[in-house]
Protein backbone atom coordinates (compact mmCIF):
# COMPACT_ATOMS: atom_id res chain seq x y z
CA UNK A 1 0.00 0.00 0.00
CA UNK A 2 3.17 2.21 0.64
CA UNK A 3 4.33 2.17 -2.89
CA UNK A 4 0.95 2.91 -4.19
CA UNK A 5 0.43 6.22 -2.11
CA UNK A 6 3.90 7.00 -3.01
CA UNK A 7 3.18 6.75 -6.90
CA UNK A 8 0.24 8.84 -6.51
CA UNK A 9 2.90 11.88 -6.10
CA UNK A 10 5.08 10.41 -8.67
CA UNK A 11 5.97 12.24 -11.56
CA UNK A 12 5.91 10.26 -15.20
CA UNK A 13 9.92 10.10 -14.54
CA UNK A 14 9.40 8.68 -11.08
CA UNK A 15 10.16 11.65 -9.04
CA UNK A 16 8.23 13.49 -7.13
CA UNK A 17 5.87 15.92 -8.34
CA UNK A 18 5.24 19.05 -6.97
CA UNK A 19 1.91 19.84 -8.19
CA UNK A 20 0.68 15.99 -7.14
CA UNK A 21 2.00 16.28 -3.68
CA UNK A 22 0.20 19.58 -4.01
CA UNK A 23 -2.79 18.01 -4.91
CA UNK A 24 -2.66 15.39 -2.42
CA UNK A 25 -1.59 17.97 0.74
CA UNK A 26 -4.88 20.37 -0.71
CA UNK A 27 -7.02 16.27 -0.58
CA UNK A 28 -5.39 16.13 2.97
CA UNK A 29 -6.68 19.49 3.92
CA UNK A 30 -10.28 18.98 3.11
CA UNK A 31 -10.22 15.44 4.67
CA UNK A 32 -8.13 16.02 7.68
CA UNK A 33 -7.98 19.50 8.53
CA UNK A 34 -6.31 19.42 11.79
CA UNK A 35 -3.64 16.61 10.75
CA UNK A 36 -2.86 18.84 7.79
CA UNK A 37 -2.48 22.32 9.76
CA UNK A 38 -0.23 20.26 12.32
CA UNK A 39 1.78 18.86 9.57
CA UNK A 40 2.00 22.42 7.72
CA UNK A 41 3.64 23.99 11.37
CA UNK A 42 6.22 20.96 11.22
CA UNK A 43 6.84 21.46 7.84
CA UNK A 44 7.61 24.93 8.34
CA UNK A 45 10.49 24.55 10.39
CA UNK A 46 13.60 23.42 9.19
CA UNK A 47 15.26 25.71 6.75
CA UNK A 48 16.47 22.73 4.34
CA UNK A 49 14.70 22.09 1.46
CA UNK A 50 15.85 19.09 0.69
CA UNK A 51 14.24 17.67 4.42
CA UNK A 52 10.91 19.68 3.81
CA UNK A 53 10.41 18.08 0.49
CA UNK A 54 11.62 14.42 2.34
CA UNK A 55 9.18 15.17 5.31
CA UNK A 56 5.94 16.53 2.76
CA UNK A 57 6.30 13.91 -0.08
CA UNK A 58 6.73 10.95 3.27
CA UNK A 59 3.63 12.44 5.28
CA UNK A 60 1.49 12.78 2.54
CA UNK A 61 2.56 9.14 1.13
CA UNK A 62 2.21 7.89 4.58
CA UNK A 63 -1.14 9.74 5.45
CA UNK A 64 -2.60 8.28 1.69
CA UNK A 65 -1.77 4.66 3.03
CA UNK A 66 -3.66 4.76 6.43
CA UNK A 67 -6.65 6.38 3.91
CA UNK A 68 -6.50 3.67 1.54
CA UNK A 69 -5.85 0.53 4.05
CA UNK A 70 -8.59 1.78 6.91
CA UNK A 71 -11.34 3.72 4.36
CA UNK A 72 -13.88 4.69 6.43
CA UNK A 73 -12.69 4.09 9.66
CA UNK A 74 -9.85 6.53 9.35
CA UNK A 75 -11.84 8.80 11.87
CA UNK A 76 -11.11 12.52 11.57
CA UNK A 77 -8.15 13.49 13.49
CA UNK A 78 -8.13 16.57 15.82
CA UNK A 79 -5.60 18.74 17.00
CA UNK A 80 -5.48 17.36 20.32
CA UNK A 81 -4.81 13.98 18.86
CA UNK A 82 -1.69 15.40 17.77
CA UNK A 83 -0.13 16.74 20.69
CA UNK A 84 -1.70 14.18 21.99
CA UNK A 85 0.57 11.76 19.67
CA UNK A 86 3.70 14.57 20.33
CA UNK A 87 3.58 14.21 24.20
CA UNK A 88 3.34 10.57 24.13
CA UNK A 89 6.48 10.31 22.11
CA UNK A 90 8.58 12.81 24.11
CA UNK A 91 7.52 11.07 27.33
CA UNK A 92 8.28 7.67 26.09
CA UNK A 93 12.02 9.35 24.81
CA UNK A 94 12.44 10.91 28.16
CA UNK A 95 11.78 7.99 30.14
CA UNK A 96 13.89 5.69 27.82
CA UNK A 97 16.81 8.00 28.31
CA UNK A 98 16.42 7.86 31.70
CA UNK A 99 16.61 4.31 32.06
CA UNK A 100 20.54 2.75 30.98
CA UNK A 101 18.54 -1.11 30.83
CA UNK A 102 16.25 -0.37 27.99
CA UNK A 103 17.92 -1.22 24.33
CA UNK A 104 14.83 -0.25 22.64
CA UNK A 105 14.61 3.41 21.03
CA UNK A 106 10.80 4.93 20.62
CA UNK A 107 10.99 4.65 16.88
CA UNK A 108 11.92 1.43 17.10
CA UNK A 109 8.38 0.69 19.25
CA UNK A 110 6.63 1.72 16.58
CA UNK A 111 8.40 0.20 14.15
CA UNK A 112 7.27 -3.42 16.13
CA UNK A 113 3.60 -1.79 15.32
CA UNK A 114 4.35 -0.57 12.00
CA UNK A 115 7.02 -2.20 10.47
CA UNK A 116 6.07 -1.78 6.66
CA UNK A 117 5.67 1.79 7.36
CA UNK A 118 9.23 2.03 9.20
CA UNK A 119 10.59 0.10 6.87
CA UNK A 120 9.33 2.39 3.84
CA UNK A 121 10.94 5.38 5.93
CA UNK A 122 14.12 4.36 6.67
CA UNK A 123 14.82 3.32 3.35
CA UNK A 124 14.08 6.79 1.52
CA UNK A 125 15.77 8.41 4.25
CA UNK A 126 19.08 6.56 3.92
CA UNK A 127 18.04 7.14 0.15
CA UNK A 128 18.10 11.09 0.46
CA UNK A 129 20.86 11.33 2.78
CA UNK A 130 23.41 9.19 0.31
CA UNK A 131 21.96 11.58 -2.72
CA UNK A 132 22.33 14.86 -0.78
CA UNK A 133 25.13 13.56 1.50
CA UNK A 134 26.82 17.05 1.55
CA UNK A 135 23.95 19.48 0.84
CA UNK A 136 21.33 18.46 3.63
CA UNK A 137 20.54 19.44 7.00
CA UNK A 138 21.00 15.82 9.15
CA UNK A 139 19.23 18.52 12.04
CA UNK A 140 16.38 18.84 9.80
CA UNK A 141 15.95 15.55 8.88
CA UNK A 142 15.97 14.66 12.40
CA UNK A 143 12.92 17.19 12.65
CA UNK A 144 11.47 15.56 9.76
CA UNK A 145 11.13 12.01 10.86
CA UNK A 146 10.15 12.95 14.43
CA UNK A 147 7.24 14.95 12.62
CA UNK A 148 6.67 11.18 10.64
CA UNK A 149 6.78 8.88 14.23
CA UNK A 150 4.03 11.44 15.52
CA UNK A 151 1.60 11.62 12.77
CA UNK A 152 2.15 7.60 12.50
CA UNK A 153 1.18 7.66 16.19
CA UNK A 154 -1.93 9.60 15.56
CA UNK A 155 -3.22 7.79 12.39
CA UNK A 156 -2.89 4.84 14.29
CA UNK A 157 -4.97 5.53 17.82
CA UNK A 158 -7.67 7.21 14.59
CA UNK A 159 -8.38 3.88 12.85
CA UNK A 160 -11.19 2.14 14.28
CA UNK A 161 -11.38 -1.34 14.48
CA UNK A 162 -13.72 -3.54 12.27
CA UNK A 163 -17.25 -3.64 13.13
CA UNK A 164 -16.49 -7.10 14.02
CA UNK A 165 -13.59 -6.53 16.54
CA UNK A 166 -16.17 -3.28 17.84
CA UNK A 167 -17.26 -4.97 21.20
CA UNK A 168 -13.85 -6.13 21.86
CA UNK A 169 -11.62 -3.04 21.39
CA UNK A 170 -10.27 -1.76 24.82
CA UNK A 171 -10.60 -5.24 26.58
CA UNK A 172 -7.71 -7.28 27.45
CA UNK A 173 -7.83 -11.08 26.38
CA UNK A 174 -6.71 -13.26 28.98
Amino acid sequence: MLETAARRLASDEGTISTSRLTDEFARCEREQPALARWMSEALAVPADDAARGLGASLAITIWNAFRMTAGDRLRRITREDCDAAEQLLRTDEELRRANAKVVLESDDVIALHQPEIARFIRARLDDTMMSFADDIDVDDVDAMYRMLLVEILALSYAVQPPDELAPFAGRFLS
